[in-house]
């Protein structure tokens, strides 16, 4: 299951990709929908709005991290 966060014309909405098409889910976004229990079920059963993929664009899968973790690699002289 391939799972993303799409923009549409009112805001964000978690989506699950299926081939050519984009199937919007019941949450704001991706992390929103990881937050709950069950949520591959209901990411699996979802029915919602769907969409051609070559036409919705992507928003980041998780819009406002409570964390970020940055790793960095020096060279020594």
């Amino acid at each position: 299951m391939i799972l993303a966060t799409i923009v549409t014309a009112c805001a964000t909405v978690a989506a699950r990709v299926e081939e050519d098409t984009v199937i919007e889910l019941d949450a704001i976004d991706h992390g929103a929908l990881l937050q709950r229990t069950g949520w591959r079920a209901a990411a699996t059963a979802a029915d919602g709005r769907r969409h051609q993929l070559d036409q919705i664009r992507f928003a980041p899968v998780i819009p406002a991290p409570h964390k970020i973790i940055c790793v960095g690699l020096s060279r020594a002289p």
